[in-house]
């Protein structure tokens, strides 16, 4: 269970109605947030995935604001920043990030589907397209 602290040192809004983990992530530990007006994404960011976490959440920032001023059409993710206009959280050493929560999407851990493959590799090269003229300076190595 994540802790009331957590969720709320976001900017949600409305009453906090229910927080569960959510999803079949490899990596993070993902949590659902519902309220009476909204749903969220909460995560704690894995530290030996990502060393860096708040240069991950600035890349994840500098792309995602990228996207929405070059993208009339942009639906990705939307982060939600702390009450201290923070890109995450951190307590006990651990780091947090909130998105809002995006109806109708599925995570795709495995498949034999090769239709879907090739629209996921489509969706992958319209990503990269899109990300084109971004200034690449602008970006902090994640993975070596």
């Amino acid at each position: 269970m994540l802790e009331s602290k957590i969720y709320s040192s976001f900017k949600i809004e409305g009453k906090v109605i229910e927080c569960k983990k959510h999803g079949k992530g490899n990596i993070n530990d993902t949590y659902l947030l519902k309220t009476n007006t909204n749903k969220y994404i909460i995560q704690t960011i894995n530290k030996n995935v990502f060393k860096n976490p708040k240069k991950l959440m600035k890349n994840i920032y500098t792309v995602t604001t990228y996207l929405k001023e070059n993208n009339q059409d942009y639906k990705g993710i939307k982060i939600i920043k702390t009450n201290k206009n923070k890109l995450y959280y951190k307590k006990n050493n651990k780091y947090y990030r909130c998105y809002e929560y995006i109806d109708d999407c599925d995570c795709v851990c495995v498949t034999n589907d090769l239709e879907l493959v090739y629209e996921m590799g489509k969706a992958v090269g319209n990503f990269d397209k899109s990300l084109l003229n971004l200034n690449k300076n602008k970006l902090f190595p994640i993975i070596p």
